[in-house]
C-alpha cells in the first residue's frame, strides 16, 4: 500500500515541476509572439489558452513596453 502513497515532499516536488513547465511554456509563447509568429500557431505549439496569448500579444504591442516615444515638435 505504501507504494501508492506520496509524501508531502513528493507532492510538493511534482507541483513545482508542473509550475516550472507552465512558466517555461509561457516564456516560450511570449518569445514566439515577439518574433511575430501567428497567435494560432503559438497556441497550438504551447497548448496555452488563447485568452492568455491575446493578453500577452496586447502587451507585446503596447507602446509603453516596446519603448515607443512621443516626439515633441521643436518650438
Amino acid at each position: 500500500m505504501s507504494e501508492y502513497l506520496m509524501t508531502y515532499a513528493e507532492i510538493a516536488e511534482e507541483r513545482g515541476l508542473q509550475v516550472g513547465r507552465q512558466e517555461g511554456r509561457q516564456e516560450v509563447a511570449v518569445n514566439m509572439l515577439n518574433m511575430g509568429i501567428p497567435l494560432d500557431d503559438v497556441a497550438r505549439y504551447t497548448q496555452l489558452p488563447r485568452t492568455y496569448l491575446e493578453e500577452k500579444l496586447a502587451e507585446v504591442h503596447s507602446p509603453a513596453l516596446v519603448g515607443a516615444e512621443v516626439a515633441e515638435e521643436p518650438g
